[in-house]
């Protein structure tokens, strides 16, 4: 079940609040990180790499693709909005080191 992070969380990007699908909790098992890393990697992201060998395609086309680093690794994460009774929030729905 996807969840989202609550204010006192502080789990914000762009000034939205950021939930996690199922595929990203799983992810982050696979890749020794939680929640409250990704988030601060969010705070931390930047464009992605331009580099034909670290080009990702979002899956769709109003996905948002950003990089962050941890642990000496650049991860790609894909957000997408995700409509919710407080407003549209963004869904981290992958995230992966390039």
């Amino acid at each position: 079940m996807a969840r989202i992070m609550t204010d006192e969380d502080d789990c914000r990007f762009e000034g939205r609040q950021v939930r996690f699908s199922d595929d990203a909790f799983t992810h982050m098992r696979y890749y020794h990180t939680d929640a409250l890393a990704v988030c601060d990697m969010l705070k931390a992201s930047f464009e992605c790499p331009e580099r034909k060998k670290h080009k990702g395609i979002p899956f769709r086309s109003t996905s948002r693709r950003v990089c962050a680093e941890r642990n000496d690794k650049i991860f790609s994460i894909i957000l997408d909005v995700h409509e919710h009774r407080n407003g549209p929030l963004w869904s981290v729905t992958h995230l992966k080191p390039i």
